[in-house]
């Protein structure tokens, strides 16, 4: 859970996320960057996410980092990402601007066409040659 501290040492964080990139891979994820917080001080940052505008259940820590990877998206949903700068002391900002993704939906397992198998052709049954009497 995050909360938003008010304080002198408060962070304005003016984090543009500025890029997305998803990777087509067998698990997606997104990677973001963002501006650097104003702060002077600032340790590190979060990147927090979910799949309902405002609410970010799921975080990430980018530490010192202006950039982070988010893995396991599930693809053809909807996420929305959100930054937060911290100090040494554990004060926390407000979120970032938030912004949305939609993770690309995947191809479609391509269902195997059986090969049929050869009918068997019957083979012959020698037939005794007759015995002169």
């Amino acid at each position: 859970m995050v909360y938003n501290i008010h304080s002198p040492y408060k962070y304005f964080l003016f984090a543009s996320l500025l890029w997305i990139f998803t990777a087509a891979a067998h698990a997606a994820q997104v990677n973001l960057a963002w501006d650097a917080s104003a702060g002077p001080d600032a340790a590190g940052y979060r990147v927090h996410y979910g799949t309902t505008t405002g609410y970010y259940p799921d975080s990430l820590e980018a530490g010192p980092s202006l950039t982070a990877t988010v893995p396991g998206l599930i693809s053809g949903t909807t996420y929305f990402f959100a930054v937060t700068a911290y100090n040494t002391a554990g004060l926390e900002s407000d979120f970032s601007t938030e912004i949305s993704y939609t993770v690309p939906g995947g191809s479609p397992t391509p269902t195997p066409t059986p090969t049929p198998t050869p009918t068997p052709t019957p083979t012959p049954t020698p037939t005794p040659a007759p015995t002169p009497t």
